[in-house]
């Protein structure tokens, strides 16, 4: 039996991946495959093109509000942010092997684990419980900052004729485009291809980020379970081996959403860290006086690997609450010197 299908059987027993495989059939990919066999290219190529795309009317933008610090800051977050979704999930479709791979290889040792020692069901249905609490929430809170965006122009449409004032015509985003958007011929297609790259990029985005939770849940699993197993070893022969409102809600949405991202990447590569230092202090508690000399060796070598904490990095930082913490206080920085020039 491939390990294709029994993936798809294994996720109908633990019915864990849940959302990481609704997200990715939105972009048109089946998680469980290593290969492009069952997938929908059609689908990924027509999700893929809107913000590809709309890169395009991003940059121009960024060039025309280059001495406006406020709309150039609002339009820079904007395409970084849509630029980095894009390089994550094109990473994830050139390792694609490589990743599909690695969800196998954990749930076979979790699976193996099982075997062993029964009880280690309850740790692992606790992680993937909170690795599925996290990604709804995760995908509930992208999904409200792109309805606001969908909306923001609506709602100041409908403001402008309460109040009598002219009908300005708004995007969800800024862009510059070589036509007249009050024109609704040209609105209302740029309208749609705004509300198409949103889409876009709030989907990747959750595909590459829930994905990342189940790693790093999965990981802190086998972790408390080498923990568990080591602390309860019996004494053993030396041989045997161990294992505005309205803007104001839209800015407060967006800018929210990429703080809570920020903040679980921080918090997941934490949880590893803490999850990996926390083994070592499992070998202090087992009964390691009880062992004889070759055991004893072979956990001296444990702990002094224990002590190198498995560390989260990526190209630029360590995923850690303490760069978190780093990145929000320059962040308070920046705004409140862009408050002393509008000062």
């Amino acid at each position: 039996m491939s390990d294709e299908v029994k993936g798809k059987k294994q996720e109908k027993k633990d019915q864990s991946l849940r959302v990481q495989i609704l997200v990715y059939r939105c972009m048109g990919i089946d998680l469980w495959s290593p290969t492009m066999a069952n997938d929908r290219p059609w689908l990924t190529f027509v999700t893929m093109g809107p913000l590809f795309l709309f890169m395009v009317p991003m940059f121009l933008a960024a060039h025309e509000y280059i001495t406006q610090v406020s709309l150039l800051s609002d339009t820079l977050g904007s395409t970084f942010a849509s630029m980095l979704t894009l390089v994550k999930f094109l990473l994830f479709c050139y390792h694609r092997k490589e990743f599909v791979g690695l969800i196998y290889r954990i749930r076979a040792i979790l699976a193996k684990e099982i075997e062993v020692w029964p009880d280690a069901r309850e740790i692992i249905e606790v992680e993937n419980q909170s690795d599925q609490l996290l990604s709804l929430t995760y995908t509930r809170c992208f999904g409200l900052a792109g309805i606001f965006a969908a909306l923001k122009p609506f709602v100041g449409i409908i403001l402008s004729s309460i109040r009598g004032d002219e009908i300005h015509l708004e995007l969800p985003h800024n862009g510059v485009y070589p036509y007249d958007l009050q024109v609704v011929m040209f609105y209302v297609p740029t309208y749609l291809w705004n509300v198409m790259a949103s889409y876009s990029a709030v989907t990747m985005a959750l595909c590459v980020d829930s994905l990342l939770f189940f790693f790093t849940y999965n990981v802190c699993a086998i972790f408390k379970i080498a923990k568990h197993r080591m602390i309860h070893l019996p004494a053993v022969g030396g041989k045997e081996e161990l294992e505005g409102l309205v803007q104001s809600l839209y800015f407060i949405a967006f800018v929210g959403s990429l703080l809570i991202a920020l903040f679980i990447y921080s918090k997941c590569g934490e949880n590893i860290k803490s999850a990996s230092l926390d083994f070592g202090n499992g070998l202090y508690e087992s009964n390691w006086t009880d062992f004889s000399p070759p055991t004893k060796r072979a956990l001296l070598i444990a702990a002094m690997r224990a002590q190198r904490p498995c560390q989260m990095k990526g190209y630029f930082f360590e995923a850690s609450m303490a760069t978190f913490s780093t990145i929000v206080r320059s962040a308070v920085s920046y705004i409140m010197m862009l408050r002393s020039f509008n000062a």
